[in-house]
């Protein structure tokens, strides 16, 4: 309700004839009274929206690799009020989406954990092992490079794929 409007009601019902009990003077001070009132719970309600950056606790969040659900969760339950719920959802959403603008690499290749041989198939199409990493077999998903990684005897390890690489085929 407006100041004005509050005003209007309350001097209406101090006028003479109205039926109301009300003096001018009780009218206005319950008119004061009301806008006061007012007044508080705005200036509550925009304290409650506006959190400084400053007084955002460190999260030491990796929201960059948090699910939405678990970061919704997170955020429902660490949020001190919904100001600083929409500062951590802004959060998450930015890292997400600069994970998501990262390059990312141009695939994945198997190699020895002596770093010098890389995994290749032999004409067979059975693993063998080169010392040149542009043959090396690469994958364009890293979970693929994993699963045909898993089996292998040696001790191996999946890294991304940097001086172009064998394409397998694989996606």
């Amino acid at each position: 309700m407006t100041e004005e409007l509050t005003i209007k009601i309350l001097s209406e019902m101090a006028t003479p004839g109205s039926g109301h009990i009300f003096s001018q003077r009780e009218a206005a001070r319950s008119a004061i009274e009301a806008i006061q009132c007012a007044n508080t719970r705005i200036v509550e309600l925009e304290a409650a929206l506006t959190v400084p950056d400053d007084a955002l606790p460190p999260d030491g969040q990796e929201w960059a690799k948090v699910l939405p659900t678990i970061a919704f969760h997170l955020i429902g339950r660490h949020a001190e009020n919904w100001a600083h719920a929409g500062q951590l959802m802004e959060a998450w959403r930015a890292a997400v989406n600069s994970a998501a603008d990262a390059p990312q690499p141009a695939g994945y290749c198997i190699r020895h954990a002596d770093g010098l041989r890389w995994r290749t198939l032999d004409t067979q199409g059975a693993p063998d092992w080169t010392t040149d990493e542009a043959e090396a077999l690469c994958f364009s998903l890293r979970h693929h490079a994993d699963a045909f990684a898993c089996d292998d005897p040696e001790d191996v390890r999946i890294v991304p794929r940097a001086n172009g690489g064998r394409e397998n085929g694989y996606a």
